[in-house]
């Protein structure tokens, strides 16, 4: 509802939410193509999450309003933390091979 106050983290936060979807459905979907997008997606979500992360633990005044990333997802309890290492876990386990294609 205050997104001329701080533009920057509520896209940030969308962008988020968007690669939680995308690896959602890739996790549910068969092939091999599939499998890359979750591991991208996870991967992606990683590096946002560290690199935000550290960014607004070295500077607190990075953001008007803090993202979901913002110091590694605290306001979440850490879960954009976990997320994504247990994704690429679970990940680790799937070899695309033995995922079905319909």
């Amino acid at each position: 509802t205050q997104f001329e106050v701080a533009p920057v983290a509520y896209l940030l936060s969308v962008v988020a939410a968007i690669v939680y979807l995308v690896a959602t459905v890739a996790f549910r979907r068969p092939g091999r193509k599939w499998f890359w997008v979750a591991v991208t997606a996870c991967g992606f979500e990683l590096v946002g999450v560290l690199g935000i992360g550290l960014w607004t633990t070295l500077d607190s005044t990075l953001f008007a309003e803090p993202t979901v990333w913002s110091h590694f997802g605290s306001g979440y309890g850490y879960v954009p933390l976990l997320l994504p290492f247990i994704g690429l876990a679970w990940l680790r386990h799937i070899e695309p091979e033995t995922r079905s294609a319909r």
